[in-house]
């Protein structure tokens, strides 16, 4: 049993660049999502207080 590191040496040379691809837009992805989670501000709760929109809503029923 060789494990992984055989089975990549025996790629060829396009497919070791597509592999490398798809991984670095794994990586490029993840770390997008992370960076955007990090600066998505919290939304606020809602409160019980009416909201402008909500107040003409029910005047217009």
């Amino acid at each position: 049993m060789h494990g992984y590191g055989p089975a990549v040496l025996h790629l060829s040379r396009q497919q070791q660049k597509v592999l490398a691809t798809v991984l670095l837009l794994l990586v490029v992805g993840w770390a997008v999502k992370a960076w955007r989670l990090a600066e998505t501000p919290l939304r606020m709760a809602p409160t019980d207080q009416e909201t402008d929109a909500e107040r003409e809503l029910r005047r217009n029923r």
